[in-house]
């Protein structure tokens, strides 16, 4: 076990650094879609889509997985209880590069 663990150390860090990636859409009230947008925003998001039907917008973005922790109770403040959204794989991404250093430093310091 402990040789496996020795063989696969080089290559853990570069691992580490590819997070997965979640795909959002949303809807809620048009009149929040700018609120919903620099939520996405401040999560590291890329907004991919945004459309608006009838009185709701639906946004479409590429959001890293470790982000959306707390995102629901966010949203749902954010919007008055309106705002849904689902989150479905949709790839694996590079992490940026500070929290690349991070995952780095923490894999050595645990050596």
């Amino acid at each position: 076990m402990r040789s496996a663990a020795i063989a696969i150390a080089p290559a853990f860090p570069q691992a580490a650094c590819l997070p997965s990636s979640a795909a959002q859409v949303r809807r809620a009230s048009e009149e929040f879609q700018g609120v919903i947008v620099a939520g996405l925003n401040r999560r590291k998001g890329v907004i991919l889509n945004s459309e608006l039907d009838d009185m709701y917008c639906k946004v479409t973005a590429e959001v890293p997985l470790s982000e959306m922790f707390g995102f629901s109770t966010d949203l749902r403040s954010s919007t008055q209880g309106k705002g849904e959204f689902t989150m479905a794989y949709a790839k694996h991404a590079q992490a940026m590069r500070d929290r690349q250093e991070e995952i780095i430093r923490e894999y050595k310091e645990s050596l």
